[in-house]
């Protein structure tokens, strides 16, 4: 009994002290796990916000790129001038590009979604938008083009004007996609307004393509 006591004895001492000791490893381990979770929640809103930050900068983009391309449609008498086109031609020529002068803006603001969606894993909204606006831009290309009732056909200015209610119509539901969608929260993009131009992040978007 005594020396089987006090094996038993120094047992029973030893083992809450056993205890404890992994008991603190596990709650150690649970605050290592916490921490490397904390940090890359942190880790995370930065990327978000960074990502947020390369859509502003992609507006400024689009928006630099809508004004260059659309004093181009807008005033395209030397290009029409060189294609050496009948008075007839070049007047519905002119028409047409004054439509698409209307259109490139919403154009190239939607392609600035289209690239960010793409960056974070979303294609499915692109794809949505885009076979909405086809769906609308068909029946309304005809609708414009020939004519009905009292609508007088346009002819191929029509055929740009459509595209232009398109792209205008796509564009307004994509900015209501990312101020609605519960996805895009992350990303800050509303609350502060279009944010400044970043001279080297729009130098890094034109060298990318």
């Amino acid at each position: 009994d005594g020396p089987l006591g006090a094996r038993v004895g120094l047992h029973g001492v030893g083992e809450p002290a056993g205890f404890h000791e992994r008991a603190g490893e596990r709650f150690a381990i649970e605050r290592v796990v916490v921490d490397a979770d904390s940090g890359r929640q942190r880790r995370e809103s930065i990327v978000h916000a960074a990502a947020g930050e390369q859509l502003h900068q992609a507006v400024w983009l689009a928006l630099g790129l809508a004004v260059l391309g659309s004093a181009l449609l807008i005033f395209p008498q030397p290009f029409i001038a060189l294609s050496r086109s009948t008075p007839e031609v070049a007047g519905k020529l002119r028409d047409y590009l004054l439509a698409l002068a209307l259109a490139l803006p919403a154009g190239l603001l939607f392609a600035a979604f289209r690239g960010f969606n793409n960056a974070v894993s979303r294609p499915k909204a692109v794809m949505v938008l885009q076979l909405s606006g086809l769906a609308l831009k068909a029946p309304l290309a005809a609708l414009l083009v020939y004519g009905a009732g009292p609508l007088p056909a346009l002819g191929v200015a029509g055929c740009g004007l459509s595209t232009a209610i398109t792209m205008w119509c796509v564009v307004l539901v994509a900015w209501q996609v990312l101020r609605r969608d519960p996805f895009y929260a992350p990303f800050a993009i509303f609350g502060q307004g279009l944010r400044p131009p970043n001279w080297p992040a729009l130098a890094a978007q034109l060298k990318l393509g």
